[in-house]
């Protein structure tokens, strides 16, 4: 019995560890450096195949950034809703929105908001530099083979 319970145990762990292979997420880790050596990282991970998330943290002399961003991609490759929250190298505040749903984009950040009404979803410029976006951006751009992509606010990137 004692042999049995053993084998189930290690069965088990087994079959756990396989599991979470097959389910983990990707990450892409990328090390920020100075003069001075190693200052941080930022890291994207996709969580599913169109759910992405990303940290970035790293600092030097008396500033820190630290950033957290989830973003989801439509069918099309293009954002639909995007979320970022953290402090600036400055150490302002950062939070800001975007989304597309049901023809209408609305965005809003520390300092503005806006909406518009659009038949078709354009890509969002995050006040702050965005890890997530820019790279969702550039897969599309080399996906279709497009050499620019228009964005809300407005206008072509």
């Amino acid at each position: 019995m004692k042999k049995q319970k053993k084998l189930n145990h290690y069965t088990f762990l087994l079959c756990s560890a396989l599991l979470v292979t097959q389910v983990s997420a990707t990450t892409i880790i990328n090390n920020v450096y100075t003069e001075k050596g190693l200052a941080g990282s930022m890291s994207q991970t996709q969580v599913d195949k169109n759910t992405y998330t990303s940290k970035t943290q790293f600092g030097w002399n008396n500033r820190r950034v630290n950033i957290s961003e989830t973003m989801s991609l439509g069918e099309n490759g293009i954002p639909v809703s995007f979320t970022t929250h953290g402090t600036s190298a400055f150490g302002a505040p950062i939070s800001e929105k975007f989304e597309y749903n049901k023809g209408i984009a609305t965005w809003q950040d520390t300092d503005e908001k806006g909406s518009i009404k659009d038949d078709t979803v354009n890509f969002y410029v995050a006040k702050n530099s965005s890890l997530t976006l820019e790279n969702a951006r550039l897969r599309y751009l080399i996906k279709t083979g497009k050499t620019q992509a228009d964005v809300y606010p407005q206008g072509p990137c």
